[in-house]
């Protein structure tokens, strides 16, 4: 409940997507939800900007994630 002005940008390929509005899940916390599906497989990085609340500095996180191909996507309990 203490950030604010969060954005993510996401980077494939070397090109820029983005920003998206980012915003904290209620259910998990530390987990962050921005309204975009992913729809191309491959590797991605993602950088999220943020402040805290009453705080001026901009803070910067950067990670690296995979999105798989659909095809390989196994759902529990399928068969039935």
């Amino acid at each position: 409940g203490d950030i604010e002005e969060m954005q993510a940008m996401v980077k494939k390929d070397g090109k820029d997507f983005g920003p998206f509005r980012g915003r904290m899940t209620a259910r998990e916390p530390g987990v962050v939800a921005t309204q975009h599906i992913f729809t191309s497989a491959g590797a991605y990085e993602a950088t999220l900007t943020f402040k805290k609340k009453g705080d001026a500095q901009t803070h910067t996180v950067t990670f690296a994630f995979t999105i798989n191909d659909r095809k390989t996507i196994e759902i529990p309990g399928g068969d039935r």
